[in-house]
């Protein structure tokens, strides 16, 4: 993100009339807009509100003049936003309590576009607070008079709206919830001349939800429509998003080569434009790709890259997954002692943080440690444990079966490291397939009954 953001009624004005503007000046916000996200969506905005507009009706006589006038509009709305909503982004359980629709100074763009991007802004961290900003957002913008904005205008806001609304769902766990929130977002973006942008975020977050709902092809292929249209607007930055999001839908479908050479680009992109968030996240993720084929070394190279940054920049939980992904890289190599006291660290903060799933796959690994070391009481210890928390959190029937196994095997003793990987690899499975049966896996011959 830039430090400085171009003025409101400068975009305003090359959206409606790019010859308004010396082409020297032109290639200077372009570049700029390439690189902040805040501007590319403002300047969208603008592009949305004036194609297609009838300029008597809208623009007044002068399209530069008119176009300056609705910049310098939006630039006011949005200071009255910032100044008006100050409380209520310190205090967001105000907004959720307030009808901020029924007040009449708070119907206008600037609102809806300060709550959207407020909304955005807080989702990874905040994303209940998030859900309450994106909600008063649409609110406000259902009461905004048709006849106040440009058409364009006006379906853009409550398009922008309802996605924020639903990427919050998502972070929520609530998939279904925000594809419902996506029809309505796709609806308004459908009745703007130039939607590109809009029609982009709402499959890129579809996308996202049916990869939570396990619905592999339909996520594949909605994140295909996110990168033709981004390609399309040269945004290379929420292309490598979807590039991203691509990546990880190919990895949970074990295409490993296809997942690493997407994530590569993901890398690449980040280097070249010096993002540091970037280059982590891509290093992560490549660091599971190659660790799954057995290229440790390289493995670890990319998760200490990784770690190195999220340490730094957060956030919390990608930053937890690197630290998990260098104790499976002590474990791969034989280091149990040190492998078991990393997985008990990152087990115990995926508990903190309520992050369930994450913590029984990371408390599966710990038991293959634990094997490697003889402790088998512990074990069995540990499954019990694991199947309590499954239980609590009304995990499926298959994935318990699985652990049960794994209590009763190393009770008895005769359970192995390669059994441990094997229940490890259903209960990964199992979230994308829920209909799968446990089936023990065979026992060693060598170890006791």
């Amino acid at each position: 993100m830039t430090s400085f953001h171009i003025p409101e009624p400068e975009l305003a004005l090359l959206a409606s009339d790019p010859d308004a503007i010396t082409p020297d000046r032109a290639r200077e916000v372009h570049a700029h807009l390439a690189v902040c996200s805040d501007c590319a969506d403002t300047f969208d905005t603008f592009v949305s509100t004036f194609a297609g507009e009838d300029d008597d009706a809208y623009l007044a006589s002068e399209r530069s003049v008119s176009s300056r006038s609705y910049g310098a509009l939006v630039a006011r709305e949005n200071a009255d936003a910032d100044e008006q909503l100050k409380g209520y982004f310190a205090e967001p359980e105000k907004a959720a309590w307030r009808n901020l629709a029924a007040q009449r100074k708070f119907v206008h763009g600037g609102v809806v576009r300060r709550l959207a991007k407020k909304a955005f802004d807080i989702c990874a961290s905040e994303p209940l607070n998030a859900l309450t900003f994106a909600d008063a957002a649409i609110a406000v913008a259902e009461a905004i008079p048709t006849s106040q904005y440009p058409s364009n205008a006006l379906h853009d806001l409550r398009g922008r709206a309802y996605k924020e609304r639903a990427n919050a769902l998502n972070r929520l766990g609530e998939p279904a919830a925000a594809l419902e929130a996506l029809e309505h977002a796709e609806r308004e973006y459908d009745q703007t001349t130039s939607n590109t942008l809009g029609l982009g975020n709402v499959a890129l977050v579809r996308a996202s939800a049916y990869f939570l709902l396990e619905q592999l092809p339909e996520a594949d292929l909605e994140v295909q429509i996110a990168e033709g249209l981004y390609a399309r607007l040269g945004d290379a930055e929420r292309h490598t998003k979807a590039r991203y999001l691509r990546g990880n839908i190919k990895y949970q479908s074990h295409d490993i080569e296809a997942a690493i050479e997407l994530f590569h680009t993901v890398l690449r992109y980040g280097e070249s434009v010096d993002s540091k968030q970037w280059v982590a996240t891509a290093s992560n993720a490549l660091g599971n790709c190659v660790l799954d084929i057995n290229d440790i070394e390289n493995a670890a190279v990319l998760f200490s890259k990784a770690l190195a940054i999220f340490r730094i920049t957060g956030p919390t939980d990608d930053r937890i997954a690197a630290e998990w992904g260098m104790a499976r890289v002590l474990l791969v190599r034989g280091r149990f002692q040190e492998s078991l006291r990393e997985l008990q660290r990152v087990r115990a903060q995926y508990t903190t943080l309520g992050m369930t799933n994450q913590a029984g796959v990371a408390a599966l690994d710990e038991m293959e440690a634990m094997v490697a070391l003889g402790l088998f009481k512990q074990v069995a210890a540990l499954a019990h444990a694991v199947f309590v928390t499954f239980t609590e959190a009304g995990m499926l029937t298959s994935a318990l079966t699985a652990l049960a196994y794994i209590q009763t095997a190393a009770a008895e003793g005769r359970l192995t490291r390669e059994q441990v990987r094997e229940v490890r690899r259903f209960v990964k499975r199992v979230e994308r397939e829920p209909e799968l049966l446990f089936v023990p896996p065979p026992d060693d011959p060598t170890k006791k009954r």
